[in-house]
């Protein structure tokens, strides 16, 4: 990750980083808020925001959840390890995140036997 300070920039190594250092990078890099990736996690928004800012690391099921938002290897979120993903990849996912959230089933057919689809 390269961050700005001032006019310098520098490489942050974000195998030495914490789950929530990588959380704020992948944030940073798709330009989403902690709301989106909460709605996007099936997470709250207080929830992202505390794993992000407080170094607590979630439970595998919400861990695996954050990278799939991202499309980032669990392995690589949830310890570094691992080839640091791509930026463009990872705002390629988050848009197929958002494209799978906006997608909703159709209703069956209330006359339809419990199972089908009404066609």
């Amino acid at each position: 990750m390269t961050k700005t300070l001032g006019a310098a920039k520098f490489f942050v190594d974000m195998s030495e980083q914490t789950f929530g250092n990588r959380l704020a990078w992948l944030r940073e890099v798709a330009g989403v808020g902690s709301r989106e990736i909460g709605v996007l996690a099936g997470i709250s928004e207080s929830y992202a925001s505390v794993v992000e800012r407080s170094g607590v690391t979630p439970s595998f099921k919400t861990a695996t959840a954050i990278a799939g938002v991202f499309g980032v290897d669990i392995t690589w979120l949830a310890s570094g390890a691992g080839g640091q993903p791509d930026e463009s990849d990872v705002r390629a996912a988050v848009a197929r995140a958002r494209e799978r959230m906006t997608v909703s089933p159709e209703p069956a057919s209330p006359n339809a036997p419990a199972g089908t689809d009404a066609a």
